[in-house]
């Protein structure tokens, strides 16, 4: 089984590339992905580390590079990016074949959850590790994270209000960060007034977003998804937030086994009464489309969003 741990964890205790071996690494988040992917070494034991992407890698290379030794066999290492991307016909022969890192190490890179990643654990016996998303609750060590890694010292002030202002994901954090390094200067040092003025206000309240939905103000509600542009990621979040909203009103049963009610689980049985059953079925199908084509960052998505605009009454 792979080790798992999250970014900040894996930054105190990364792997120790001075001994030789496979090593597996998988990512929440591109972004996440780079900081740690350039904190490896670029010099491993006697030779240089290449970079490689998974479609490059064959077989035959594979045998070439690491299990034929000769008299000029290289001591050189390897790094593969979007190891999820890597052909079935290299998969198999790793199964079928031990490959032989002596004195090396060959590094394979995910950065989407994959079952690739398990089956290169299994066959290569290597060091595998998934780097987990952070929970919603601890954003704040995720914004440590690139902090850090980037080298940049924020007052706390400021922290709180990164995490109110943005996404609390890797690909805001990373933005959100560097721009406010590259602002800093040489002093290093920035007012909560500078960040306000860098970074705007964008974060999407996923509540009040069911709440303007749920009260069928459908002009508003899509809207606001379009002031989000071509953000797929935090547009495939609402729709598959929707849908796990939905579903509680569609079937409030599992409040009654609460023995005391939030204000979030009363709101979700009043909205059960007021709502009818086809009309959340459809709600919920519509959202599981727009998920799909938001996954997929398909144009249409944005067609489709303006058309509802438009058919939704005031």
């Amino acid at each position: 089984m792979p080790f798992k741990c999250f970014a900040w964890e894996y930054k105190k205790n990364q792997h120790d590339y001075s001994r030789s071996g496979i090593f597996g690494l998988s990512f929440p988040d591109i972004f996440c992905e780079r900081l740690i992917l350039d904190a490896i070494p670029r010099t491993i034991q006697q030779g240089s580390l290449h970079i490689l992407h998974a479609s490059e890698l064959t077989s035959a290379w594979i045998e070439n590079t690491f299990n034929t030794v000769d008299f000029f066999s290289s001591h050189d290492s390897y790094l593969v990016l979007e190891s999820q991307s890597l052909s079935s016909q290299v998969i198999n022969f790793l199964k079928e074949n031990p490959v032989s890192v002596e004195g090396r190490v060959l590094i394979f890179s995910f950065n989407k959850t994959s079952k690739v990643f398990d089956q290169l654990e299994k066959a290569t016996k290597g060091t595998f590790t998934k780097i987990d998303p952070p929970k919603f609750w601890e954003s704040a060590k995720y914004l440590d994270f690139f902090c850090d890694s980037l080298n940049v010292k924020l007052a706390p002030q400021i922290k709180n209000y990164i995490l109110n202002a943005i996404e609390n994901d890797g690909l805001h954090f990373f933005n959100a960060v560097n721009l406010l390094k590259l602002h800093a200067g040489e002093e290093g040092s920035l007012s909560l007034e500078q960040a306000r003025e860098l970074i705007e206000i964008s974060k999407i309240d996923q509540f009040e977003l069911a709440d303007t939905f749920c009260s069928k103000k459908f002009k508003r509600f899509f809207e606001k998804l379009l002031g989000l542009g071509e953000d797929y990621e935090s547009l495939r979040g609402i729709f598959t937030f929707m849908q796990s909203h939905l579903f509680k009103v569609l079937d409030p049963s599992y409040a009654s086994k609460k023995a005391r009610l939030s204000k979030y689980d009363q709101e979700i049985q009043k909205l059960s009464r007021v709502w009818n059953h086809d009309d959340l079925v459809r709600a919920l199908r519509m959202f599981s489309e727009l998920e799909v084509l938001a996954k997929s960052k398909n144009q249409a998505l944005l067609n489709e969003l303006k058309m509802k605009y438009f058919r939704s009454p005031r």
